[in-house]
């Protein structure tokens, strides 16, 4: 699925929805578990650097006079812009080794670029690594602040009115909430999340100089040009399924 999305993100004409998946299973084959180990390592990563640096940020912004009720957004927005920066170099691996079976099929390479997660990582230039970077610190500063400000409420109501309730209603709805705060944080701030997807499909050849560079803005004004404000949206369901299997 994930690879599926990367795709959609892509613009590619045919892995262009979730009606794809089996087209894109044949095509791809085992190769299209070559990227796993980046997919494990970033979220390994983002989830150490979200839950332990959120204690952190919390306890700064604390002191830095931050009211109580907007701190957990303020702490959720700086650490998701630590996380996104940190996350961004096997990020860019993992979308280039999603890209490059099509790549190849379709003759634009003539090999594939990275052999391997740990290749991808160690060989790439800082240019194309950091290529996307903008777009993708901004995806998860805003899930993040969204994600651990709608928690707070959520821990917080749960705490004032839970007695009105059953232990097994109470744990429905702090399961249930929390799920419907993750897929409110990820609608909205998807758009960064396709101008991330497409950045960083275009980012091997813009760093080898085979297409001209472009910026989040233009990338931005490009995709709202193209397709209105919907183009924007584009590919949501297939996010949507990848973060209700996850």
């Amino acid at each position: 699925v994930d690879v599926l999305k990367t795709q959609v993100q892509a613009n590619h004409p045919v892995y262009k929805n979730l009606r794809a998946t089996p087209r894109l299973l044949a095509d791809y084959r085992m190769a299209i578990f070559r990227g796993y180990p980046g997919v494990g390592a970033n979220s390994f990563l983002m989830g150490a650097l979200m839950f332990g640096g959120y204690r952190f940020f919390d306890n700064f912004w604390r002191l830095q006079g931050v009211p109580d009720y907007w701190r957990p957004a303020v702490a959720g927005a700086s650490i998701g812009g630590l996380c996104g920066l940190a996350a961004t170099p096997l990020e860019q691996v993992k979308t280039v080794m999603a890209l490059q079976e099509s790549w190849l099929r379709e003759g634009r390479i003539d090999a594939r670029v990275f052999k391997s997660v740990p290749h991808g990582a160690l060989s790439g230039s800082f240019r194309l690594k950091f290529y996307a970077a903008t777009p993708l610190i901004c995806r998860t500063a805003l899930f993040d602040c969204q994600l651990f400000f709608y928690n707070s409420r959520l821990r917080e109501w749960l705490a004032r009115e839970g007695k009105n309730y059953s232990e097994n209603t109470r744990v429905f709805l702090g399961t249930f909430g929390f799920m419907l705060a993750g897929l409110v944080g990820a609608t909205i701030n998807y758009p960064f999340d396709l101008v991330k997807g497409r950045m960083m499909a275009e980012a091997y050849f813009a760093s080898t100089g085979q297409v001209k560079a472009s910026t989040m803005t233009g990338t931005f004004t490009s995709v709202a040009g193209a397709n209105g404000l919907t183009g924007l949206f584009r590919g949501l369901p297939t996010r949507s399924a990848l973060h209700a299997l996850v």
